[in-house]
Protein backbone atom coordinates (compact mmCIF):
# COMPACT_ATOMS: atom_id res chain seq x y z
CA UNK A 1 0.00 0.00 0.00
CA UNK A 2 3.00 2.33 0.69
CA UNK A 3 4.46 2.06 -2.50
CA UNK A 4 1.19 2.50 -4.35
CA UNK A 5 0.53 5.71 -2.53
CA UNK A 6 4.41 7.11 -3.19
CA UNK A 7 3.89 5.88 -6.82
CA UNK A 8 0.19 7.98 -7.30
CA UNK A 9 1.94 11.13 -5.65
CA UNK A 10 5.21 11.21 -7.90
CA UNK A 11 2.81 10.19 -10.34
CA UNK A 12 0.67 13.27 -9.90
CA UNK A 13 3.65 16.16 -9.09
CA UNK A 14 4.95 14.24 -12.37
CA UNK A 15 1.51 15.23 -14.02
CA UNK A 16 1.29 18.51 -12.54
CA UNK A 17 5.07 19.53 -13.85
CA UNK A 18 4.75 18.26 -16.58
CA UNK A 19 1.46 20.94 -17.58
CA UNK A 20 3.68 23.57 -16.53
CA UNK A 21 7.26 22.51 -18.69
CA UNK A 22 5.79 21.07 -21.63
CA UNK A 23 2.37 23.35 -21.90
CA UNK A 24 2.07 26.48 -20.42
CA UNK A 25 6.16 27.80 -19.80
CA UNK A 26 6.25 26.74 -23.53
CA UNK A 27 3.32 29.56 -24.58
CA UNK A 28 4.59 31.81 -22.04
CA UNK A 29 8.02 31.97 -24.36
CA UNK A 30 6.28 33.06 -27.37
CA UNK A 31 5.12 36.08 -25.01
CA UNK A 32 8.54 37.54 -24.55
CA UNK A 33 10.29 39.81 -24.63
CA UNK A 34 7.07 41.30 -23.05
CA UNK A 35 6.41 41.10 -19.21
CA UNK A 36 3.15 38.78 -19.18
CA UNK A 37 5.09 36.35 -18.56
CA UNK A 38 6.39 37.74 -15.50
CA UNK A 39 3.62 38.87 -14.56
CA UNK A 40 2.27 35.17 -14.49
CA UNK A 41 4.79 33.73 -12.74
CA UNK A 42 4.94 36.44 -10.06
CA UNK A 43 0.92 35.42 -9.56
CA UNK A 44 2.04 31.79 -9.04
CA UNK A 45 4.73 33.03 -6.33
CA UNK A 46 2.24 34.86 -4.29
CA UNK A 47 -0.66 32.14 -4.78
CA UNK A 48 2.74 29.71 -3.22
CA UNK A 49 3.54 32.29 -0.45
CA UNK A 50 -0.22 32.44 0.92
CA UNK A 51 -1.27 28.76 0.84
CA UNK A 52 2.57 27.91 2.25
CA UNK A 53 1.62 29.36 5.76
CA UNK A 54 4.26 27.72 8.42
CA UNK A 55 7.21 27.99 5.85
CA UNK A 56 5.99 31.82 5.04
CA UNK A 57 7.16 32.83 8.72
CA UNK A 58 9.71 30.23 8.71
CA UNK A 59 11.35 32.35 6.22
CA UNK A 60 9.91 35.93 7.41
CA UNK A 61 11.71 34.72 10.79
CA UNK A 62 14.94 34.04 9.70
CA UNK A 63 15.39 37.18 7.42
CA UNK A 64 14.43 39.37 9.90
CA UNK A 65 16.68 37.42 12.66
CA UNK A 66 19.86 36.86 9.82
CA UNK A 67 19.51 40.65 7.50
CA UNK A 68 20.26 43.46 9.38
CA UNK A 69 18.73 45.81 6.81
CA UNK A 70 15.65 44.13 7.11
CA UNK A 71 14.77 45.99 9.85
CA UNK A 72 10.52 44.93 10.94
CA UNK A 73 8.07 42.34 10.22
CA UNK A 74 6.66 44.17 7.21
CA UNK A 75 10.13 44.18 5.47
CA UNK A 76 11.04 40.42 6.34
CA UNK A 77 7.68 39.36 5.00
CA UNK A 78 7.82 41.45 1.68
CA UNK A 79 11.45 40.00 1.23
CA UNK A 80 9.57 36.35 2.05
CA UNK A 81 7.28 36.84 -0.08
CA UNK A 82 9.69 38.24 -3.11
CA UNK A 83 11.37 34.66 -2.12
CA UNK A 84 8.74 32.76 -2.71
CA UNK A 85 8.19 34.41 -5.79
CA UNK A 86 11.68 33.83 -7.21
CA UNK A 87 11.81 29.83 -5.32
CA UNK A 88 8.37 29.10 -7.81
CA UNK A 89 9.48 30.48 -10.87
CA UNK A 90 12.67 27.67 -10.99
CA UNK A 91 12.08 25.92 -13.83
CA UNK A 92 10.65 28.49 -15.86
CA UNK A 93 13.43 30.21 -15.38
CA UNK A 94 15.58 27.65 -16.66
CA UNK A 95 13.90 28.32 -20.16
CA UNK A 96 13.73 31.72 -19.72
CA UNK A 97 17.55 31.72 -19.36
CA UNK A 98 17.98 29.50 -22.65
CA UNK A 99 15.20 31.56 -24.61
CA UNK A 100 17.32 34.46 -24.11
CA UNK A 101 20.86 32.69 -25.40
CA UNK A 102 18.84 31.73 -28.33
CA UNK A 103 16.82 35.08 -29.18
CA UNK A 104 19.91 36.89 -29.07
CA UNK A 105 18.29 39.13 -26.36
CA UNK A 106 21.41 39.14 -23.90
CA UNK A 107 23.02 42.36 -24.57
CA UNK A 108 19.71 44.30 -23.76
CA UNK A 109 18.23 42.53 -20.93
CA UNK A 110 22.00 41.12 -18.69
CA UNK A 111 24.16 43.61 -17.74
CA UNK A 112 28.49 41.97 -16.29
CA UNK A 113 30.04 43.84 -13.25
CA UNK A 114 33.48 42.94 -12.48
CA UNK A 115 34.39 40.91 -16.31
CA UNK A 116 37.52 43.05 -15.89
CA UNK A 117 38.34 41.13 -12.58
CA UNK A 118 38.02 37.70 -14.55
CA UNK A 119 39.75 38.65 -18.07
CA UNK A 120 42.48 39.65 -15.68
CA UNK A 121 43.03 36.40 -14.05
CA UNK A 122 42.28 33.78 -17.12
CA UNK A 123 45.17 32.33 -19.24
CA UNK A 124 45.20 30.34 -22.15
CA UNK A 125 46.30 27.54 -19.70
CA UNK A 126 45.63 28.10 -16.64
CA UNK A 127 41.18 29.08 -15.72
CA UNK A 128 39.70 30.27 -12.69
CA UNK A 129 38.21 28.34 -9.94
CA UNK A 130 34.51 30.30 -8.87
CA UNK A 131 32.59 28.93 -5.77
CA UNK A 132 29.20 30.12 -6.44
CA UNK A 133 25.78 29.93 -4.09
CA UNK A 134 22.31 28.97 -5.58
CA UNK A 135 21.61 32.65 -6.01
CA UNK A 136 19.54 32.96 -8.03
CA UNK A 137 18.95 30.04 -10.37
CA UNK A 138 21.84 27.26 -10.44
CA UNK A 139 22.58 27.70 -14.05
CA UNK A 140 21.98 31.78 -14.22
CA UNK A 141 25.97 32.36 -13.56
CA UNK A 142 27.46 29.87 -15.88
CA UNK A 143 25.33 30.59 -18.34
CA UNK A 144 25.39 34.05 -18.70
CA UNK A 145 28.89 34.00 -18.95
CA UNK A 146 29.15 31.13 -21.46
CA UNK A 147 26.64 33.39 -23.40
CA UNK A 148 29.81 35.98 -23.21
CA UNK A 149 31.90 33.35 -24.81
CA UNK A 150 33.96 32.54 -21.93
CA UNK A 151 34.57 28.89 -21.38
CA UNK A 152 32.42 27.66 -18.35
CA UNK A 153 32.64 24.24 -16.78
CA UNK A 154 30.07 23.45 -14.38
CA UNK A 155 29.71 21.19 -11.59
CA UNK A 156 26.44 19.28 -10.56
CA UNK A 157 24.74 15.52 -9.88
CA UNK A 158 24.19 14.10 -13.14
CA UNK A 159 20.56 15.23 -13.90
CA UNK A 160 19.70 11.26 -14.43
CA UNK A 161 21.02 10.47 -10.81
CA UNK A 162 19.36 13.26 -8.89
CA UNK A 163 15.89 11.62 -6.85
CA UNK A 164 13.58 13.96 -8.27
CA UNK A 165 10.03 13.58 -10.35
CA UNK A 166 11.45 13.02 -14.08
CA UNK A 167 9.86 16.14 -15.35
CA UNK A 168 12.54 17.67 -12.85
CA UNK A 169 15.59 15.69 -14.46
CA UNK A 170 14.28 17.06 -17.94
CA UNK A 171 14.39 20.56 -16.88
CA UNK A 172 17.40 20.09 -15.61
CA UNK A 173 18.90 18.23 -18.43
CA UNK A 174 18.11 21.03 -20.60
CA UNK A 175 19.53 23.72 -18.60
CA UNK A 176 22.67 21.69 -18.78
CA UNK A 177 23.06 20.69 -21.99
CA UNK A 178 20.63 22.98 -24.66
CA UNK A 179 22.46 26.20 -23.70
CA UNK A 180 25.78 24.56 -24.28
CA UNK A 181 24.40 24.16 -28.23
CA UNK A 182 26.28 27.54 -29.17
CA UNK A 183 29.02 28.14 -26.78
CA UNK A 184 31.58 26.42 -24.90
CA UNK A 185 29.66 24.66 -21.55
CA UNK A 186 31.06 21.32 -20.35
CA UNK A 187 29.61 19.91 -17.34
CA UNK A 188 31.36 17.86 -14.63
CA UNK A 189 28.97 15.29 -13.06
CA UNK A 190 29.87 13.73 -9.70
CA UNK A 191 30.66 10.49 -9.61
CA UNK A 192 31.00 9.94 -13.86
CA UNK A 193 34.26 11.43 -13.90
CA UNK A 194 34.21 14.98 -12.45
CA UNK A 195 37.80 15.34 -11.58
CA UNK A 196 38.98 14.28 -14.77
CA UNK A 197 37.15 16.97 -16.67
CA UNK A 198 37.32 20.03 -14.82
CA UNK A 199 41.03 19.54 -14.35
CA UNK A 200 41.64 19.30 -18.00
CA UNK A 201 39.15 22.14 -18.60
CA UNK A 202 40.76 24.23 -16.22
CA UNK A 203 44.32 23.84 -18.10
CA UNK A 204 42.20 25.14 -21.03
CA UNK A 205 41.22 28.27 -19.16
CA UNK A 206 37.86 27.53 -18.21
CA UNK A 207 35.88 28.85 -15.51
CA UNK A 208 35.16 26.78 -12.89
CA UNK A 209 31.78 26.96 -11.21
CA UNK A 210 30.60 25.35 -8.00
CA UNK A 211 28.11 25.59 -5.87
CA UNK A 212 29.05 25.27 -2.51
CA UNK A 213 25.81 26.47 -0.69
CA UNK A 214 24.69 22.96 0.16
CA UNK A 215 25.44 21.12 3.55
CA UNK A 216 23.74 17.81 2.61
CA UNK A 217 24.01 15.66 6.89
CA UNK A 218 26.37 13.28 6.83
CA UNK A 219 28.86 14.70 3.87
CA UNK A 220 32.47 14.26 5.27
CA UNK A 221 33.96 17.07 4.16
CA UNK A 222 31.60 19.93 5.84
CA UNK A 223 33.95 22.72 8.10
CA UNK A 224 31.93 25.09 10.10
CA UNK A 225 32.88 28.34 9.68
CA UNK A 226 30.83 32.22 10.32
CA UNK A 227 28.33 32.65 8.32
CA UNK A 228 25.19 35.08 9.40
CA UNK A 229 26.18 35.35 12.41
CA UNK A 230 26.55 31.58 13.88
CA UNK A 231 28.62 28.40 12.69
CA UNK A 232 27.56 27.21 9.78
CA UNK A 233 28.57 24.40 7.66
CA UNK A 234 30.14 24.28 4.09
CA UNK A 235 31.55 21.50 2.01
CA UNK A 236 35.52 21.86 1.91
CA UNK A 237 36.70 20.10 -1.08
CA UNK A 238 36.66 23.22 -2.83
CA UNK A 239 39.93 24.21 -1.08
CA UNK A 240 41.59 20.87 -2.31
CA UNK A 241 40.60 21.69 -5.88
CA UNK A 242 41.81 25.04 -5.16
CA UNK A 243 45.43 24.35 -3.81
CA UNK A 244 45.71 21.16 -6.25
CA UNK A 245 45.44 23.16 -9.70
CA UNK A 246 47.12 26.98 -8.28
CA UNK A 247 44.07 28.71 -10.39
CA UNK A 248 43.47 31.81 -9.66
CA UNK A 249 39.76 31.90 -6.85
CA UNK A 250 36.63 34.58 -7.73
CA UNK A 251 33.01 34.26 -7.26
CA UNK A 252 30.24 35.11 -9.06
CA UNK A 253 26.26 35.57 -8.50
CA UNK A 254 23.27 36.59 -10.58
CA UNK A 255 20.21 38.35 -9.72
CA UNK A 256 17.15 39.73 -11.01
CA UNK A 257 15.86 43.09 -11.34
CA UNK A 258 12.86 42.76 -8.74
CA UNK A 259 10.63 45.22 -11.04
CA UNK A 260 11.19 43.71 -14.08
CA UNK A 261 12.64 39.78 -14.08
CA UNK A 262 13.93 39.88 -17.57
CA UNK A 263 16.49 42.24 -16.53
CA UNK A 264 19.33 40.41 -14.44
CA UNK A 265 22.83 41.28 -13.38
CA UNK A 266 25.98 38.85 -13.02
CA UNK A 267 28.76 40.31 -10.81
CA UNK A 268 32.23 38.86 -10.31
CA UNK A 269 34.21 39.73 -7.69
CA UNK A 270 37.78 40.79 -7.20
CA UNK A 271 40.36 38.13 -7.03
CA UNK A 272 39.87 36.08 -3.51
CA UNK A 273 43.90 36.31 -1.68
CA UNK A 274 44.28 32.39 -0.61
CA UNK A 275 46.55 31.51 1.97
CA UNK A 276 46.59 27.78 1.72
CA UNK A 277 44.65 27.71 4.98
CA UNK A 278 41.71 25.77 4.38
CA UNK A 279 39.68 27.39 7.38
CA UNK A 280 40.66 30.85 6.44
CA UNK A 281 40.67 30.19 2.86
CA UNK A 282 36.88 28.77 2.87
CA UNK A 283 35.86 31.17 5.19
CA UNK A 284 37.01 34.00 2.57
CA UNK A 285 35.20 32.35 -0.09
CA UNK A 286 31.88 32.49 2.15
CA UNK A 287 32.14 36.19 3.74
CA UNK A 288 32.32 37.33 -0.03
CA UNK A 289 29.20 35.06 -0.87
CA UNK A 290 27.37 36.23 2.88
CA UNK A 291 27.65 40.15 1.56
CA UNK A 292 25.82 39.28 -1.84
CA UNK A 293 23.30 37.47 0.73
CA UNK A 294 22.98 40.68 2.79
CA UNK A 295 22.28 42.48 -0.07
CA UNK A 296 19.63 40.67 -2.00
CA UNK A 297 18.81 38.53 0.88
CA UNK A 298 15.15 37.48 -1.64
CA UNK A 299 17.20 35.53 -4.01
CA UNK A 300 19.27 33.01 -2.28
CA UNK A 301 17.85 29.60 -2.21
CA UNK A 302 18.90 28.56 1.85
CA UNK A 303 16.37 30.29 3.53
CA UNK A 304 13.36 27.38 3.70
CA UNK A 305 16.14 24.75 4.94
CA UNK A 306 18.56 27.39 6.78
CA UNK A 307 18.78 25.75 10.14
CA UNK A 308 19.57 22.22 8.30
CA UNK A 309 23.44 24.10 7.49
CA UNK A 310 23.83 25.15 10.99
CA UNK A 311 26.66 23.15 13.10
CA UNK A 312 23.92 22.56 15.76
CA UNK A 313 21.82 21.11 13.69
CA UNK A 314 24.20 19.01 12.14
CA UNK A 315 25.68 18.06 15.69
CA UNK A 316 21.94 17.07 16.68
CA UNK A 317 21.51 14.64 13.35
CA UNK A 318 24.81 12.87 13.94
CA UNK A 319 23.80 12.27 17.69
CA UNK A 320 20.14 10.86 16.59
CA UNK A 321 21.85 8.37 14.09
CA UNK A 322 24.36 6.91 16.40
CA UNK A 323 20.90 6.75 19.07
CA UNK A 324 19.33 4.81 16.17
CA UNK A 325 22.21 2.52 15.33
CA UNK A 326 23.12 1.88 19.45
CA UNK A 327 18.98 0.85 19.32
CA UNK A 328 19.65 -1.30 16.29
CA UNK A 329 22.91 -3.19 17.93
CA UNK A 330 20.84 -4.17 21.15
CA UNK A 331 17.71 -5.16 19.39
CA UNK A 332 20.23 -7.51 17.37
CA UNK A 333 21.61 -8.48 20.35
Amino acid sequence: MGKLRFWVKWSLINFYLGILNFLLYPILLLLLPTRIPEWLLKFQGDLTYLLSKTQRRKVARIVREKVPAVRDDAHARRTARDYFRIQSSLFYYTLFILAFRQKKWLPRFVTYEGLEHLDASLKADQGVIMPTFHFNHPIATPGFLEFKKYKVTGYAVHPWDLNVPWVVKINTWLGYNVGALKGDLVMAYANRGARQVYSRRLKEGSVFVVLVDIPFPGRKDLRPVDFLGEKFLFPSRITDVIYETGCPVHIAYCVRDNNDWRRAKVTVSRRLDMTGDPDKDLQTIISAHEAAVLEHPEQWWGWRGYERGTLAYHEEYRRRKEEREREGDRTKG
